[in-house]
Formats: C-alpha cells, sequence, structure tokens
C-alpha cells in the first residue's frame, strides 16, 4: 500500500480491503475490489499489468516481435540507463506531452510527497537522455506503479533518425526497468489505466500484459468537481 499526504487529502494506493473505510479526506486508487462507502464515490476502470516473474529470456520473449527488436538495437546501439530520484528529465521531456495532450503540467513540486520514488533515464551516445520514467514501488504488495513516462520523440520533428532512437529509447528503458523491479523482488508492474489505441494504449500492449479491473474511490465533495471540470475540458477540445 502506497500513501502520499498531501496538502488536504491523503491517496492510498493499492489499499487492502480492511482498509477501505469512510473519511472525508482519504482518496483510495487502484483497489481490486468493488465496496459501498458512505463517503466516497466509485469509479471502476482498467488498468494493465505485465507479469514480471517470468525468467529475463521469457520476459523479452512474451513481447511483440518490434518491441524485441527495438530492444536488440538499442543494446547493440550503446545505450544505457541510470536510476535515482531526480525527476528532472522527466519533467522536461513530460512538458510537450502535457502540451499537446491538454494535460497538467509536472514539476519538482509534484514528486515531493510520492512514496518510494524511483525514476530512470534511457541514454543515447548520440544523444543523451532521450526517455525518462517515474515509478513508486510498493514492497509491501510487490508492485511497482507507473507514474510518468517520457520521450524526446516530439523534440525530432525535423530529424528521423532523433526520433526513431527516442522510440527505441522508451522501449528499451522499460524493459531495463522490468528486468531490474524482477530482480529487486518485483512480481507486477501496473501502467494505470487502460484507454483506447487512439489514446496511446497500444504502447503498452506491445509488452503483452493483461486488464485488471480496479476501482478508485474519491470523497463525495472531491469527486463531484472533478468529474464537472473533466467534463467541461472534453467540450472545449
Amino acid at each position: 500500500m502506497l500513501v502520499e499526504n498531501r496538502k488536504y487529502l491523503r491517496w492510498v494506493v493499492f489499499p487492502p480491503p480492511e482498509r477501505l473505510r469512510p473519511s472525508w479526506r482519504t482518496v483510495y486508487l487502484q483497489c481490486d475490489i468493488a465496496r459501498w462507502i458512505p463517503t466516497h464515490i466509485r469509479r471502476p476502470f482498467q488498468s494493465y499489468r505485465v507479469d514480471l516473474t517470468p525468467t529475463p529470456g521469457d520476459l523479452l520473449e512474451q513481447y511483440v516481435p518490434k518491441a524485441r527488436q527495438k530492444i536488440r538495437k538499442a543494446d547493440r546501439l550503446g545505450f544505457r540507463v541510470e536510476r535515482d530520484q531526480d525527476p528532472t528529465e522527466v519533467i522536461r521531456l513530460f512538458r510537450p506531452i502535457a502540451r499537446e495532450k491538454g494535460l497538467n503540467a509536472i514539476g519538482v513540486d509534484t514528486f515531493l510527497t510520492k512514496p518510494n520514488l524511483l525514476v530512470s533515464r534511457a541514454i543515447s551516445p548520440d544523444y543523451g537522455v532521450l526517455a525518462s520514467h517515474a515509478y513508486s514501488l510498493d514492497s509491501a504488495v510487490g508492485i511497482v506503479r507507473g507514474l510518468y513516462n517520457a520521450s524526446a520523440f516530439r523534440a525530432f520533428a525535423q530529424d528521423p533518425k532523433g526520433r526513431r532512437q527516442a522510440s527505441l529509447a522508451n522501449v528499451f528503458l522499460y524493459h531495463a526497468d522490468f528486468l531490474y523491479f524482477r530482480q529487486m523482488g518485483f512480481h507486477a508492474y501496473d501502467f494505470g489505466g487502460y484507454g483506447t489505441p487512439e489514446s496511446g494504449s497500444t504502447c503498452k500492449d506491445q509488452f503483452r500484459g493483461r486488464l485488471v479491473r480496479q476501482y478508485n474511490y474519491y470523497p463525495i465533495w472531491y469527486a463531484v468537481p472533478r468529474w464537472v471540470r473533466n467534463i467541461s475540458r472534453r467540450w472545449s477540445r
């Protein structure tokens, strides 16, 4: 269970069923069961989860062929991976994605309350940092939760080679991180919500995970304005 204490709300991710209790300040995310809580509105959704228990060779073989090709090519080109808790690069690379998709921007403050944070970067000998991912690691349940992922793909509109290498970097980094998490004893990686091919879920599909039914629980006072705000955004596009 991951507990994040923000200014007004307490966010609990992967809560066990016994922790689902009435509360006006607690948000429960990615719970595996549906339960009625008088203070909350329950929102079902589909998450996408990759099993990390196969051997490294079997894990690679379960991906789609194109993903395997990208990983092997990035390896031949000498891509390397760095890991720490510095979100600078994921913030930089996420900025154009947020503008294009109308998402909230992220900054250093976004990560100050994140529990068990890990940030990774894929680095090309030719272009430098081309992809960066941020994760929360839940050792209690053995699951890693994806927070943010970004690549430099949009920065190379006039450079086809740069675009190709950015695409390689993103897939290469996921695979390298999966092996790292597996070695640390984690049994699953959770991408979070799964939308449609148009919304980018094909990126998740290439790792051949499985859909998982989950539920988010929001306090009523928080859920209603949030729902209205999301509807307004859709109409304004």
